[in-house]
């Protein structure tokens, strides 16, 4: 995870859903497992950061990204 490292701590970590800014918004739930813990950040479409799109996209696809193996 060290390519989205940075994005990813800047998440909002234990916030619930927040509040609709357009009836038809989208919302993900982040979740990290990594050393023994679990946190989840809930996100809108639009808070989103840029370089974390890339893993949206795939969500299609595998519906749920599998750490990197290595």
């Amino acid at each position: 995870m060290p390519h989205y490292a940075g994005e990813l701590d800047a998440l909002p970590w234990g916030r619930t859903v927040p509040p609709a800014v357009r009836p038809d918004q989208f919302y993900y739930e982040v979740t990290i497992e990594q050393d023994g813990a679990r946190r989840s950040a809930v996100l809108s479409d639009d808070e989103v950061p840029p370089a974390l799109r890339p893993l949206l996209e795939r969500l299609p696809e595998v519906g749920e990204i599998p750490p990197p193996s290595g």
